[in-house]
């Protein structure tokens, strides 16, 4: 067990390095590494934990030549439990692809709770799950502030949650991943209660913003700002509460279409002009919205285009609760060009 109130600098941690900047084979010398799998191994921090790549010039490395490849320490953590009300920096400030600090949730049902008033930078990557003889999944729950310029991995079947009242940020350089890189575990989970903002303008397939993949699933049931890259090859849900606030000037989605539920909301607000497209505003009277809103920048040539005939539909999976679909113009211009808007009244 760790209880930390003041600073833990962590330099520990030896990988294989393949090429510069390329680490691969984690050799797990030095570094924290608390794997017991029992309640009582929860680090609990109130201070700060810094996982620092590594760095030549102040001597925070090691080399050391065996057959299976040199090993050059970098800021490795493994937990059962974390739970965080201070500040975690995972990583160093992103200026080159070096800046490594892993932080994995080892699993065994782990559980990493960053609470109100604690914050996560993460700078490299945090695995959420390990890969084993059985699939360890784990859980991570972020109750405070979760800043995020590089990829935040949630593997094995593991679980993602976004509590009320939390806010989860994915730079520009940041990704949230579901991901299942092993079939046999299971695809990843999450759901987002507090609000989320994707500013991200990667275009890898595992550091999009958002990546859900072919057997995961998302549920939106609060806000979603969406402004960043997207891609859902598996399930993203928008449920009867929701909000998914889109500017496409900035954002792109790829694979497959969002769904929306109930009284979930599509809102485009943007500074720019911008145009619809089937993956944020699907044709499926199954899963399409029922409420849209448009709420751009005032004047024509900043408004909001229809792309092609739409519906806003009495959505005939998951039906509003007042029942009637509805367009809200709340700022902007919307255009349809040649194309046809037909909202439906009622149920019939």
């Amino acid at each position: 067990k760790i209880i930390n109130y003041g600073t833990i600098d962590n330099y520990g941690g030896s990988f294989s390095k393949i090429s510069e900047c390329i680490y691969l084979y984690i050799a797990i010398y030095g570094g924290i590494n608390i794997q017991d799998k029992t309640l009582s191994s929860t680090v609990t921090n109130y201070g700060t934990i810094t996982n620092h790549p590594p760095s030549i010039s102040s001597g925070h490395y090691y080399y050391y030549a065996y057959s299976g490849g040199p090993y050059y320490f970098r800021g490795y953590t493994a937990f059962y439990n974390l739970d965080n009300y201070g500040t975690i920096a995972n990583g160093s400030v992103v200026t080159t692809s070096c800046n490594f600090g892993i932080i994995d949730l080892i699993g065994y049902s782990g559980i990493f709770n960053n609470y109100s008033g604690g914050t996560v930078n993460n700078y490299s990557v945090l695995f959420i799950g390990v890969d084993g003889v059985t699939c360890y999944s784990s859980t991570y729950n972020n109750y405070g502030t979760h800043n995020d310029y590089s990829e935040t991995a949630i593997d094995y079947g593991s679980t993602f949650n976004n509590k009320s009242g939390a806010s989860f940020n994915i730079k520009s350089t940041g990704a949230l991943a579901l991901q299942a890189a092993q079939a046999a575990c299971g695809g990843a989970s999450g759901t987002n209660d507090g609000t989320i903002t994707n500013s991200s303008t990667s275009n890898d397939d595992y550091k999009v913003g958002m990546y859900i993949d072919g057997s995961s699933s998302f549920t939106n049931n609060n806000i979603i700002y969406d402004e960043g890259k997207i891609k859902n090859n598996g399930t993203f849900t928008n449920t009867t509460t929701s909000q998914f606030i889109y500017k496409t000037t900035t954002g792109s989605i790829s694979g497959n279409a969002l769904r929306y539920k109930g009284n979930a909301l599509l809102k485009y607000n943007g500074t720019d002009a911008q145009t619809t497209s089937d993956y944020e505003f699907p044709l499926s009277t199954s899963y399409s919205p029922s409420y849209v809103e448009i709420d751009n920048s005032s004047g024509a040539s900043k408004g909001v285009t229809l792309h092609a005939n739409r519906t806003i539909n009495y959505n005939t999976g998951y039906p509003p609760t007042n029942g009637v679909p509805y367009l809200t113009l709340t700022n902007g211009a919307f255009k349809l060009n040649s194309y046809t808007l037909t909202i439906e009244s009622s149920s019939s």
